[in-house]
């Protein structure tokens, strides 16, 4: 569902845990079955490590974009304030072109 979201989300790939093999275990328990069962283990375990590698590197770059982000927010930000204060000397300006002047406070008190 997050991929669909963002593009910059990434799948793991299968992880499959080796749940052994119980009658075969009981059976055949030897050093061979012993042998095999270990390298189905440390290939879990690799798979895992695998994908915990990838998470860590999907959240270290989620950080990265979270604070480019960020950046960009701000920038945008002060641009957006600048420019209102510039829409609002024109919105002065073409007032004062229209109406005149504000009068001064003591001539708001004459009238």
């Amino acid at each position: 569902q997050a991929q669909r979201l963002s593009p910059d989300v990434q799948g793991l790939g299968d992880i499959n845990i080796d749940q052994g093999h119980a009658m075969s275990d009981i059976m055949f328990d030897n050093i061979f079955s012993d042998m095999a069962q270990h390298d189905r283990i440390k290939d879990s375990q690799a798979q895992a490590q695998r994908e915990a590698q990838t998470l860590r590197n999907a959240s270290v770059r989620t950080q990265e974009r979270s604070k480019q982000l960020q950046q960009e927010a701000a920038t945008a930000l002060t641009r957006l304030e600048t420019s209102r204060r510039e829409l609002q000397q024109i919105r002065q300006d073409a007032f004062e072109k229209v109406a005149g002047p504000p009068p001064t406070y003591d001539q708001a008190i004459q009238h």
